[in-house]
């Protein structure tokens, strides 16, 4: 026997051929529950009521034809030894789609015209596990951007000092002069291929540290740059480069995913604290007294086990309002920004206003006016 199988959102129907329904096989009665049966099935997972509609079938089937191939390879997966074939537009399946409504009503056991409403909620749903299914696809590249971009800066935090002591062979007082390593790198490669103050300019150098090199260098003890630095700091320079491009693409992301929470923590920032909480999901559960803390794993340890004094931050020093802010208003600052932090992530999960996080940031502001004026 010629037997047709189709997916509904109430349910699989198993139809002969002149597109009768002979069985069907019932999705949970809650939106919920459908959509999830929906969204496994599309993405090629098996579901008890496929399992059981075509077990009870398995002996009659002769040749078993689906809407899709992805269905069909789904049924040879749980069936390898049933013909499938894919063919959405023979007549069993013309006929059923014109009674589609009038079966589904049949199949769930509710009126027609009720039935608009549960197809609303169940195509709602899922919509809401589809974007949710995205966002965590996106929340793994941003993750993995910041774990790389972790061990980029483990790296030249590793190289520099090295890299530094070397360079003092060729020019001693650049060391003290140029704090920041991008900077002392930018320097250092200017200076190795003969460029006066004009290229330390250019090369994003500040004009009184520009100034002072180019001073320095009228006066320097050093020899001359050799080749081999000279490469070793086209690499360096390279790195950080690679470090540039890392935070722009992160940035993208965040831009893209948790628009929110970039507006109010930055998207660096806000990355960091969406790897930490394991998803941007993840952080939305999570109160802000946890997200104030968040990162403080040291501290939170030894206020534990030693009586030490409970952290007021933890990753969110990085943020320049605690980090540049008295020491006294840093808790109460690091507190204000988990709290707009939560919502800011609460929103970009479960809403869909896009601008909410401008409005947060212009909150955190007012109130920091009025801390820091005491």
């Amino acid at each position: 026997m010629d037997l047709f199988l189709s997916i509904t959102p109430v349910g699989i129907c198993m139809l002969d051929e002149r597109g009768e329904l002979v069985d069907f096989s019932k999705f949970p009665m809650d939106p919920e529950g459908a959509a999830k049966r929906l969204h496994l099935v599309k993405s090629g997972e098996a579901i008890e009521e496929l399992r059981d509609l075509v077990s009870r079938w398995i002996g009659s089937i002769g040749t078993l034809y689906l809407e899709s191939s992805s269905l069909r390879d789904l049924v040879l997966r749980e069936f390898p030894g049933i013909n499938a074939k894919v063919a959405p537009n023979m007549d069993p399946f013309v006929l059923f789609r014109r009674r589609k409504r009038e079966f589904m009503a049949s199949i769930s056991g509710i009126k027609e015209e009720e039935l608009q409403n549960l197809l609303i909620d169940i195509s709602l749903s899922l919509a809401r596990i589809q974007i949710k299914e995205e966002l965590s696809r996106k929340d793994l590249l941003i993750m993995k951007a910041v774990d790389y971009l972790d061990h980029l800066n483990k790296s030249l935090n590793i190289l520099m000092p090295a890299v530094r002591e070397w360079f003092s062979i060729y020019m001693p007082e650049l060391d003290s002069i140029v704090e920041d390593h991008e900077l002392f790198v930018r320097a250092a490669m200017t200076i190795a291929e003969n460029g006066g103050e004009d290229d330390l300019l250019r090369a994003g150098l500040p004009k009184e540290i520009a100034n002072r090199i180019s001073e320095a260098m009228k006066k320097t003890l050093g020899i001359g740059v050799r080749e081999e630095i000279r490469d070793v700091i086209s690499v360096l320079s390279e790195l950080f480069k690679t470090r540039e491009k890392v935070e722009k693409y992160i940035e993208r992301l965040m831009r893209d995913v948790a628009p929110n929470l970039s507006d109010v923590a930055g998207p660096l920032l806000g990355a960091r604290l969406i790897t930490m909480a394991g998803g941007l999901e993840k952080l939305a559960q999570l109160p802000a007294s946890t997200i104030q803390i968040l990162g403080a794993h040291k501290a939170i340890f030894l206020h534990m086990t030693k009586g030490t004094k409970p952290p007021k931050h933890g990753i969110l020093f990085q943020a320049k309002e605690v980090k540049t802010a008295p020491r006294k208003l840093r808790g109460k600052i690091a507190r204000l920004l988990a709290t707009k932090i939560s919502i800011a992530a609460r929103i970009d999960v479960y809403g869909s206003d896009r601008s909410v996080g401008r409005k947060l940031r212009e909150e955190i502001d007012e109130r920091l006016a009025k801390l820091k004026g005491g």
